[in-house]
């Protein structure tokens, strides 16, 4: 088996070689990360971009600058609802 690098070509060569036949369920996998906008993880989150803003800069909710612009992983957005599960069966 040749060596193969994290390239997207190689990749792409690297599926072929192990799904001759089915490239269309390994092409819906994502190799890279989902960044959001503040805007668009507001909306993912429901709720406002204000208050995105202030969970932001209160050490909440993280984010990665981009020059002048905050950007949203949305894994860890993910992450952040699981994490803040509340209620459950009476005694928990």
């Amino acid at each position: 088996m040749a060596h193969y690098s994290n390239q997207k070509k190689d990749l792409r060569i690297f599926t072929k070689d192990i799904f001759p036949n089915d490239t269309k369920t390994l092409c819906s996998l994502k190799t890279e990360e989902e960044w959001l906008t503040t805007k668009e993880a507001a909306a993912y989150l429901k709720i406002p971009t204000s208050t995105l803003w202030t969970l932001s800069s209160n050490g909440k909710v993280p984010y990665y600058k981009l020059g002048r612009s905050n950007r949203y992983a949305l894994a860890d957005l993910r992450n952040l609802l699981l994490s803040q599960k509340r209620g459950g069966f009476y005694g928990n």
